[in-house]
């Protein structure tokens, strides 16, 4: 499993909401996998109305789905989409193309 789920929120959205709800999901997943796990393997972007999760394995799994959750019950889910994406695979410099 490799792929990242995108979030975009609308833009009179506050910010500090959106953080809010990824930090609730940080704590779930914590509370899960512990601290040392969701530190390693736990990826995302949060930049302004987007973000941005990793999803190559249970944690990341578990962190979309919680801050998904967490979302559409303090923001309402017609204030944002998500976007299931493949991960691009980058070519190392030494790949030739």
């Amino acid at each position: 499993m490799e792929f990242v789920y995108k979030f975009e929120f609308d833009e009179r959205i506050d910010k500090q909401l959106i953080q809010d709800q990824m930090e609730s999901a940080m704590r779930a997943a914590r509370g899960v996998f512990g601290k040392a796990r969701v530190k390693m393997d736990g990826s995302f972007l949060l930049s302004g109305h987007r973000v941005i999760i990793h999803v190559t394995d249970d944690v990341g799994a578990l962190l979309a789905s919680v801050f998904t959750e967490c979302a559409t019950e303090k923001i309402g889910e017609e204030f944002f989409i998500v976007e299931r994406v493949p991960k691009s695979k980058e070519r190392r410099p030494d790949e030739s193309q």
